[in-house]
């Protein structure tokens, strides 16, 4: 379950307020579950004041087995013998509005007007790891070609034969970047260095949350989460937040809709400014 630590300033009692709590002293946390959706997250109050820091031992108690991955407040450092450790996301959610996006975008090029639309472009999945085996099969209706450029192509057998059994189609597996040339859209697991190929083309990234994105590559997309009201936490970043409901609390539903936006090149932009981004599709769409 994801586990958000919120510090909190004490506010200065007044006589009364003691003379009412019998002089006992306030409590140095307060740990709460906050629904959202399907699941819910716990939120650890963590008061501090002039005088007293956060009590961490505290902190890692009211976690429990969780203390090992949290979420707190950006640029707050984690006291190294408190044996609590701060979470880093496995990128599961980026790689799920990745390849909605992804999706998205072929799909509406099938919707567009005959004049407007140009020839299916040929499609590649980066994934050197293997994260995404099932990540091809779902573009194929949508792509004239389909490759994959992997170290484990073997993670990538089953989707070959569920595409030529589902589809007709074949699924070209290989270790050389060479594969990528051809590619106007590329979907890419890790960071492409030197695989990354010259000339025009779009390239989305399901670079994990809170690590920087390659120039000229489109990632960090931030989920619309559909009708669910979703606020962060005071001082809790958005993207890691919204991971870890994902990822650690297990809401599903926040990756029900394709994302509001992503970012590139350092600046956040609405999702449908890809469309224009695409080869073969120079026209300003409203979508």
């Amino acid at each position: 379950m994801l586990t958000v630590v919120c510090l909190q300033k004490r506010r200065r009692r007044s006589w009364k307020e003691w003379v009412w709590a019998g002089f006992r002293r306030p409590a140095a946390i307060d740990p709460h579950f906050v629904t959202v959706g399907s699941g819910r997250y716990l939120c650890i109050d963590a008061f501090f004041d002039n005088k007293k820091g956060v009590d961490w031992e505290a902190v890692r108690q009211a976690a429990g087995r969780e203390s090992g991955r949290l979420l707190l407040p950006e640029g707050i450092p984690v006291p190294a013998d408190s044996g609590l450790h701060v979470w880093h996301s496995e990128g599961l959610l980026q790689r799920q509005m990745m390849q909605q996006t992804a999706l998205w975008l072929l799909q509406t090029r099938e919707t567009l007007p005959s004049e407007r639309t140009p020839r299916r472009i040929t499609a590649a999945v980066y994934d050197p790891a293997g994260y995404m085996p099932d990540l091809p099969v779902s573009l194929v209706p949508y792509a004239a070609d389909v490759r994959v450029i992997t170290r484990r192509p073997e993670a990538y057998r089953y989707a070959q034969t569920l595409a030529m059994e589902e589809y007709g189609a074949s699924i070209a597996v290989t270790g050389e970047a060479e594969a990528l040339k051809e590619a106007r859209l590329i979907l890419a697991l890790q960071p492409m260095g030197d695989a990354r190929p010259t000339g025009k083309r779009l390239i989305l990234t399901a670079q994990p949350e809170g690590l920087p994105l390659e120039e000229g590559t489109a990632g960090a997309f931030r989920p619309s989460a559909g009708k669910l009201v979703v606020e962060p936490p005071a001082g809790i970043d958005e993207h890691l937040f919204l991971a870890g409901l994902y990822e650690l609390s297990g809401i599903r539903e926040i990756a029900s809709c394709r994302p509001a936006s992503f970012l590139l090149d350092g600046k956040e932009r609405p999702v449908q400014e890809l469309l224009q981004r695409m080869p073969g599709l120079d026209i300003p769409l409203a979508v």
